[in-house]
């Protein structure tokens, strides 16, 4: 399926690199996107599958099974492993929407008694592992849905019961997720669950949001055409990322702004975010790809204060 590249959107330059942030740092796994309807959310999160690159799996494995982490395989891997040496295929990094409608079986699968053992259908989390999760509109999902989606992605493995059965199985997947502002308010529970929060920009300007339109109406009418004509822009993207992703590792943060960020979160209460240390490690991450982004090996000011506006939480200005 084609998909309206990320460089060619207009006006919301912050939310196309916010969801870069999944793919650049391995401890940033949770992005949450809010604005009102039609500006590029579920856009910018569905563009971010021609970022992610390929995996190599273990060759028929359901649960994509990383071939060179033996010690994290499923219990189907581990068996084929004692009969012979694992083969190879390279797919691409999944990339799973779910649906608010779906049930507590669809998104963990099922466990049932067969002739030599127990038999496991796979659920949404069992596609995911070493991939996406994509949950547009997450207000509409059930509590007792979120809960259970991230307690496995905290967790890395879903193991699923039904009376005297069970079954394991990976399931290391980063989240990124949208929010319609004008239906509703979403729970604080929900946003602190997320690394990075990063709201969408109106657009009032009449030239832009005619721009806008024609973006949308040309890639509609001619979307091959219309993916080609942004490629370099794609391709220097692309690079971009590559370059942040070897970068990250590079950059030091000073104690001293270690110190700051504390300081920032400690004049937070506890009822606009629970975890002092978790936020200030947040605010860290995400000025460390800040600076990875722009090729600085040292983390300054400029990326805390960058930081604190993609926060979970509401600091004072």
């Amino acid at each position: 399926m084609l998909r309206m590249p990320l460089s060619s959107i207009i006006g919301q330059e912050h939310i196309t690199k916010a969801v870069t942030f999944l793919i650049i740092h391995p401890d940033i796994n949770y992005v949450l996107l809010l604005g009102d309807k039609g500006t590029a959310k579920t856009t910018s999160a569905k563009a971010l599958l021609d970022y992610l690159g390929t995996i190599d799996m273990v060759t028929g494995c359901r649960f994509q099974c990383d071939p060179y982490d033996v010690m994290n395989l499923c219990s189907e891997c581990e068996a084929r492993m004692e009969e012979q040496e694992l083969s190879t295929n390279t797919i691409e990094r999944p990339f799973v929407i779910a649906n608010p409608s779906v049930s507590m079986k669809g998104l963990v699968g099922t466990v049932m008694k067969g002739k030599d053992g127990v038999l496991f259908n796979n659920g949404l989390l069992a596609r995911a592992n070493r991939g996406i999760l994509f949950m547009d509109e997450i207000s509409h999902y059930s509590e007792d849905i979120l809960d259970k989606t991230y307690s496995v992605a905290e967790e890395g493995t879903n193991l699923v019961k039904e009376g005297n059965l069970e079954f394991e199985h990976p399931a290391k997947f980063k989240i990124i997720a949208t929010h319609d502002t004008e239906s509703g308010y979403l729970p604080n529970e929900v946003v602190w669950r997320f690394d990075v929060v990063v709201k969408t920009r109106r657009i009032d300007d009449i030239e832009e949001r005619m721009e806008i339109a024609r973006r949308s109406m040309e890639f509609k009418n001619h979307p091959q055409a219309f993916i080609e004509r942004y490629e370099a822009q794609e391709e220097k993207a692309m690079e971009a990322i590559f370059n942040a992703r070897k970068h990250y590792k590079k950059v030091i943060v000073p104690k001293k702004i270690k110190d700051e960020a504390m300081k920032l979160c400690e004049k937070l209460d506890t009822k606009e975010y629970p975890s002092k240390e978790e936020l200030a490690n947040k605010l860290i991450n995400i000025g460390v790809v800040n600076a990875s982004y722009e090729g600085r090996n040292w983390y300054t000011k400029k990326d805390l204060a960058f930081a604190v506006k993609l926060a979970p939480a509401k600091f004072p200005k």
